[in-house]
């Protein structure tokens, strides 16, 4: 193999890593997200209304 096409290769390695990590990171984020407003439902769901 070339030592470019191993540049390449790791480059395109790195990408696919950062998005990965990117996609992950939105879907904790979402979770997160969800988690705290369904939190705040079930607070406002104990009150008496």
């Amino acid at each position: 193999m070339i030592f470019s096409e191993i540049l390449v290769e790791a480059g395109n390695k790195n990408e696919q890593a950062k998005l990965f990590t990117g996609v992950g990171g939105a879907i904790l984020f979402a979770v997160g997200i969800a988690h705290n407003v369904i939190g705040v439902l079930d607070r406002l769901q104990q009150f008496d209304w």
